[in-house]
């Protein structure tokens, strides 16, 4: 969060230096697989009217705000009413549940998937990712083959409609951890 001289939509969201990352509402099957995925219409997105477009922005659609950045860049579970159930308890006191959600659930999920793929790029002797490289590699990634490396949320609105590809709801869309991760290994 946080805003940005002459910005319209949140900072550092918006930096060329950041994985901006967009929400949905998911719903389940009882085994726990995707039934559906919608954008959520809490969460942000726009185009920046502070940054230029990145170098690798203008793949699959993400150029849709040039000569600006456009956001988000991917996107997770963020709706509260579909969000995490998290248990807070203690030994001196009885637990409960509650439910999680905003993009502020989405981020550090998001976040963990790439922590988990940089530990083990660097036990594989291989480089620490940067959020740079992340969306240098990601969106190459979906224009090589989206359908792989992402599942396209395409209903949805959050002021802007999801949609094809790359949206200002969702981002390119929500990254198949497995096939993301392989693609910092240079597995296709």
């Amino acid at each position: 969060g946080g805003w940005f001289p002459s910005e319209g939509i949140a900072y550092p969201c918006t930096s060329p230096n950041a994985t901006c990352v967009g929400g949905t509402s998911l719903y389940l099957n009882p085994n726990l697989t995707r039934n559906a995925e919608y954008g959520w219409s809490g969460a942000g997105g726009g185009c920046s009217a502070a940054f230029a477009i990145p170098s690798y922005q203008g793949l699959v659609g993400s150029g849709v705000c040039s000569p600006n950045r456009a956001a988000p860049d991917i996107a997770a579970i963020a709706d509260p009413n579909t969000g995490f159930a998290v248990y807070i308890g203690g030994p001196n006191y009885g637990g409960y549940y509650y439910g999680v959600g905003g993009t502020s659930l989405a981020t550090p999920i998001l976040a963990g998937l790439i922590a988990d793929m940089d530990a083990a790029r660097v036990s594989f002797g291989k480089a620490k990712l940067t959020y740079t490289s992340f969306n240098g590699e990601i969106y190459p990634a979906a224009a090589y083959n989206y359908n792989y490396y992402f599942y396209d949320v395409t209903i949805g609105n959050n002021g802007y409609s999801a949609g094809p590809q790359f949206d200002l709801v969702t981002g390119l869309g929500v990254p198949n951890g497995k096939a993301i991760a392989s693609r910092f290994f240079g597995i296709h």
